[in-house]
């Protein structure tokens, strides 16, 4: 019985201190909140009516979430040094510009458009497509003309 409560224990320590170590959500919610004006200030300067509706961050960049002046979802991808790395939105599949549908429905026959993203780089912007063919998924990377990158 002792053994059972010893590895029971080992188990649940093991959990608690990795969880620790994934997620330090007391760090990232003091690095965020010390730094909000400068956040502010990086969204504002992209998206001045934005209004933001939450803040995260992983290792590497902080992902804020705003809605826009025409009342769009956009989430905002910054450095850790606040600089702009890109904003993804989500896009209607039928809000995909033409040249878009048609270069896919040419390329993949039989797959479907399942979800699609505009992304706005500092080096220009794409559509992120997700086509779906029965099990298989696959992301497309495609610019407003139908070029694929």
């Amino acid at each position: 019985m002792k053994r059972v409560y010893l590895m029971a224990i080992s188990i649940l320590a093991t959990f608690a201190l990795a969880s620790c170590e994934k997620y330090d959500d007391y760090g990232e919610m003091m690095m965020l909140r010390s730094n909000s004006a400068d956040i502010q200030a990086a969204v504002v300067e992209l998206y001045p009516q934005a209004r933001i509706i939450e803040m995260d961050k992983d290792r590497k960049t902080i992902e804020v979430d705003i809605i826009d002046s025409n009342n769009i979802k956009r989430d905002v991808y910054f450095d850790l040094s606040f600089r702009w790395l890109r904003t993804e939105t989500d896009i209607r599949r039928d809000a995909l510009p033409a040249e878009v549908t048609a270069r896919i429905a040419s390329e993949y026959v039989g797959w479907y458009i399942d979800s699609a993203k505009l992304i706005d780089t500092p080096q220009g912007s794409y559509y992120l497509v997700e086509i779906d063919k029965g099990e298989r998924e696959k992301d497309i990377k495609i610019d407003a003309m139908g070029n694929i990158l």
